[in-house]
Formats: structure tokens, sequence, C-alpha cells
């Protein structure tokens, strides 16, 4: 179910996740607008019971519960469409036989781990 949204029917928005959780992606962008939750959901989309789910990850130390309960909120997600991926960002790194940099999953080059062959 989609509400309204407040301002705009289209926008564009670049989104990280710094802490490689998909509960950071959930609590920001899908979550109902309410207090501190769905604070960047511009799209105004709102499902009580995704809410419900996502407000159990904060809690819940059964890792395998856990991450059964972040696939069930991707396939909801995923099946309702509320974004439109347009681009998404590839990690672009150099490589020389001389030189060895680890591809880091944060795109940043960790220089402590490079390594300079002969």
């Amino acid at each position: 179910m989609l509400k309204q949204p407040a301002e705009t029917d289209l926008y564009m928005y670049g989104w990280g996740v710094p802490t490689f959780d998909s509960n950071y992606v959930f609590t920001f962008l899908y979550h109902t607008r309410e207090g501190n939750m769905g604070s960047s959901n511009g799209t105004g989309y709102s499902n009580k019971a995704i809410d419900a789910k996502i407000q159990t990850l904060n809690s819940e130390t059964d890792t395998a519960k856990r991450n059964q309960t972040i696939a069930d909120i991707w396939k909801v997600l995923k099946d309702e469409v509320i974004y439109i991926p347009v681009h998404n960002q590839m990690l672009a790194y150099a490589m020389k036989p001389t030189i060895d940099i680890p591809v880091d999953v944060s795109n940043t080059p960790k220089l402590k781990a490079v390594q300079f062959k002969n």
C-alpha cells in the first residue's frame, strides 16, 4: 500500500550502507515515516507488517532467524518495486604486476594492505 508522497513524484537518490546491514536500508528508506524511522523514505511507502519486521531486527540475536527475517522483508520489497535502481556503482581498481592492492567492499583501498612485488 502506498501513501501519496509529500512533495514529489520522482527523485534521484544516492545511498550508501556504512553498516553493510540490510536493517540500515530498511530503517531509513522503507519504514513508514514516524519518529526517527523512515526519515529518508521520500516515496510515502507504508506497510505496517514490514515495519514490525524491521523493528524486530534491532533486537534479534539469533543469526539464522534474523537472516530469514531480512530475506522475507527483501522478498516483499522487491516484489512491490518501491524504488527503481537506475545506477549500480561498480568498484573500479587498476592493477599492475608489481603492486597488489586487495579490493575492499567499502570501495576504500586499505593502504596498509598494499604489497609491492619485484
